[in-house]
Formats: C-alpha cells, structure tokens, sequence
C-alpha cells in the first residue's frame, strides 16, 4: 500500500493528462461529426475519419501520462481527480460545439467536483510500519 505525500502528486504531469483527454474527447467529436449515425456501415464511416485516428494515435500518450502518475500516487486519489475533466468536457462542449449544457447538468459537476475536492483532500491517518 502506497502511502505518499499529497506534495508528491504529479501535479503537472496530471493536468497535461486532463487536458490530453479532454483534447481527445473534443477531436472524437469533431472527427464523427461528419458520419451518418443512420447509415448501415457507421463504423467504416468513423474508420474513414483522419481525426478518429489522431485520436486513436494520442491513445499512448494519454497511458504514459496515466502510468506515470500511478507510479508516484495512490490510486484511490489519482483515479478520483479525473473527474476534473467533466466540467473542463463541458465547458470545451459549449465553446467549441455550442451544445446547451442546462443547470441541471452544471449543478450535476459541481456536486462531483466538490465531492473530488473533498476527496483529495481528505489525509489518511498514518500507518505504523
């Protein structure tokens, strides 16, 4: 069990991983905009998209960052904190696509937001070794 201090998290290493990912999910949507979710052969269609594929080429490098962070956190506060990328998904949705996200939907990632930021800095009590 892997008990490290919270001034050891890769903090940087895991924001370029939150925006990978939310860089990602954007390219994903931009690249299967333009295929026919009605037609027959919709995977062919997202297979011809070159954006599909740099998404699909970023997958990698979104591991590295991950396993990076997983060697140097625990895993109950690292997993936890990618929900960051919920509300910074959102806000990219409506900038870039200008999709409608309602208060409903707004008041849903704060509530997970504020529930990881209490996670993360919850302290566990230290264990006698």
């Amino acid at each position: 069990m892997m008990k490290r201090s919270p001034h050891s998290f890769p903090w940087i290493t895991f924001a370029l991983l939150l925006l990978l990912d939310v860089v990602v999910w954007m390219i994903e949507k931009r690249g299967v905009s333009g295929v026919n979710s009605d037609e027959a052969f919709f995977m062919l269609g997202v297979a011809s998209q070159p954006l599909i594929w740099i998404a699909i080429a970023l997958g990698p490098l979104q591991l590295w960052l991950w396993t990076r962070i997983l060697s140097k956190s625990d895993l109950s506060l690292a997993y936890p904190l990618t929900s960051f990328a919920y509300p910074l998904t959102m806000i990219c949705a409506q900038c870039f696509f200008h999709e409608h996200v309602g208060w409903m939907v707004w008041l849903g990632a704060i509530f997970v937001t504020a529930g990881v930021a209490l996670i993360s800095s919850h302290k566990p009590p230290a264990v006698d070794g």
